[in-house]
């Protein structure tokens, strides 16, 4: 069985609300039912606010339609979710009750650790879905990590004034998932 990670940004730094967020969520779901087709069954969450959560809840949903699907969490450091809002904390947690698999990473906070966990989800993975905007951060760095490695990266791509994928990203890899 195949594995698949998640990529992408924090929702602000992708600067969307509303039907954009449903939009994209679709976008995730397709990417997912995609991977899916190609093998994957296991799929890791990074559990960031953002495009993390959003793909493990439509790994969920996913999972409801296909058995077979597996979801794991992988937690950075213990307390992840310190500063959050009380309503991101709650999904937080609903999220991790539906996970097959939690690994925490380390058990505090440390200089490093967010890319420790990008760099285990790669590790691990056959396949990445990544949502990428041309911004540099752990997204980027993790798209690299996964070029380095040889493994499939299918971007969901998604675009709208406030959000442009940067140029160099168009390059013979890239998969537009309609």
């Amino acid at each position: 069985m195949l594995t698949c990670a998640f990529t992408g940004h924090r929702p602000q730094h992708l600067h969307i609300c509303g039907d954009d967020v449903l939009l994209l969520k679709r976008l995730l779901y397709q990417a997912i039912e995609r991977a899916y087709s190609l093998g994957c069954r296991n799929f890791i969450s990074g559990m960031a606010l953002g495009v993390d959560q959003w793909a493990a809840r439509e790994v969920i949903a996913f999972r409801a339609l296909h058995g077979d699907v597996r979801l794991h969490c992988a937690i950075p450091c213990s307390g992840q979710y310190a500063r959050w809002r009380e309503s991101d904390r709650r999904n937080y947690f609903d999220i991790i009750r539906s996970a097959d698999s939690v690994t925490v990473l380390a058990e505090r906070y440390s200089d490093g650790c967010m890319q420790r966990r990008d760099r285990w989800m790669i590790e691990k993975s056959d396949r990445l879905i990544a949502l990428y905007t041309g911004r540099y951060g752990g997204t980027f760095l993790t798209i690299k990590m996964a070029e380095k490695k040889g493994i499939p990266i299918d971007y969901v791509m998604f675009r709208n004034e406030n959000t442009r994928p940067s140029d160099d990203m168009l390059g013979r890899d890239m998969k537009l998932i309609p």
